[in-house]
């Protein structure tokens, strides 16, 4: 999919200079015939409406309220990066620095990706100082 879009996307600029930056994309397949994953399926359905919630609920400023649906959503997909990347960034709102670290150093892992460190690195200090 992502090579047949190739020469159709617009390079990401700043001040006039061409940056790097990330794009998700995101596949589901979800099997429709397979009677063991319907519980699955019924669970991720919802934690995804969990999850929109919350996000509506961090745009309107409820941070609490945002954080509660996060974590429902969680309860469902534990190591759902989306979901603890969310919250994460909901805990740095509220400045609960160790909540934070947790949640973004997982999203890392789970990710396997390094450009969370430069942040992780500033939050998980503020984290210790918090403990």
């Amino acid at each position: 999919f992502v090579n047949s879009t190739s020469g159709m996307w617009d390079i990401a600029t700043y001040a006039g200079r061409n940056v790097p930056t990330i794009y998700d994309i995101r596949l589901k397949f979800i099997p429709t015939d397979n009677e063991a994953c319907k519980q699955t399926i019924t669970d991720f359905g919802r934690a995804a409406e969990l999850a929109a919630e919350a996000n509506t609920l961090y745009a309107e400023q409820k941070v609490e309220e945002s954080i509660v649906k996060y974590s429902e959503a969680l309860a469902l997909f534990p190591n759902n990066a989306e979901y603890l990347a969310g919250r994460g960034q909901a805990y740095i709102d509220q400045n609960n620095f160790v909540e934070a670290c947790a949640d973004l150093s997982q999203t890392a892992q789970i990710l396997g990706v390094n450009w969370y460190d430069d942040l992780l690195t500033v939050i998980c200090k503020a984290a210790e100082s918090q403990e």
